[in-house]
């Protein structure tokens, strides 16, 4: 479980930023960020990245931190290049108006309980926040690619106990379970635990994005070996809906 279960209760709410040019990532990090109930980030539960789209709102994670959420009851907030506990005033603070989860996520989790003891497993563990501004403007997006794996990897998170990102490179291989395929990468020196679920996985070097934490367990069992759902056809066409707002 790399998603954290305890969040905060929602403070008053500031102005969504507005931004212009749109384009590739300023730098891998700037589209990374986290999801928290309120505009300041405390209690970030999650992260996210922002990936490329016509309307420059969508924005990429796991489906098990948002399968369950109703933006419009429930308080839901997108910080990116979130650092040192703060949000950025630079690439702003932005609010989440509707959430896209595919209808095969919430198949499978119906029908697949987790075993006793063990975090819940789903192949289609990702979802996308459509935001109310222009966040691509802002810090850039990261570029989806389908049927990636196998290839150098950098996988990035927030730690919900610390302020700031997270990141290990590895090989991205394709592993599989119980007939699904998966993405897994080996960090033995880096801690990614609770908070980092629906972080990137990112071609190292490149603005693409192949996987987020989770699939396997929602992320994997021990902090130090990170997994992903395998964006295939099923990704496709919800990231479809997504760019479509």
């Amino acid at each position: 479980m790399r998603r954290l279960l305890t969040v905060l209760a929602a403070l008053a709410l500031v102005a969504v930023c507005s931004a212009t040019a749109s384009g590739a990532a300023r730098s891998w990090s700037t589209p990374i960020g986290v999801i928290a109930p309120n505009p300041l980030g405390i209690g970030h539960y999650c992260s996210a990245s922002v990936v490329a789209s016509p309307r420059h709102n969508v924005v990429l994670t796991a489906a098990h931190c948002v399968w369950d959420t109703d933006p419009a009851r429930t308080a839901v907030w997108f910080l990116p290049a979130f650092n040192n506990g703060a949000a950025s005033n630079t690439y702003g603070r932005w609010r989440v108006v509707k959430i896209i989860v595919p209808p095969q996520y919430i198949q499978w989790r119906s029908t697949h309980p987790a075993p006793a003891g063990e975090d819940r497993t789903n192949p289609y563990d990702y979802a996308f926040l459509i935001v109310d501004g222009d966040v691509q403007g802002r810090t850039g997006a990261l570029t989806p690619v389908i049927d990636a794996h196998d290839t150098p990897a950098t996988v990035a998170g927030y730690n919900a106990v610390g302020g700031s990102l997270s990141s290990c490179r590895g090989t991205a291989n394709r592993w599989a379970y119980q007939g699904q395929t998966y993405l897994k990468v080996d960090c033995p020196s880096v801690s990614m635990g609770d908070g980092t679920s629906g972080g990137p996985f990112i071609p190292t070097g490149t603005d693409r994005v192949i996987g987020v934490m989770g699939g396997y367990q929602e992320g994997g069992p021990t902090p130090y070996v990170d997994y992903s759902s395998l964006f295939r056809a099923e990704f496709t066409a919800a990231y479809d809906q997504a760019k479509h707002g």
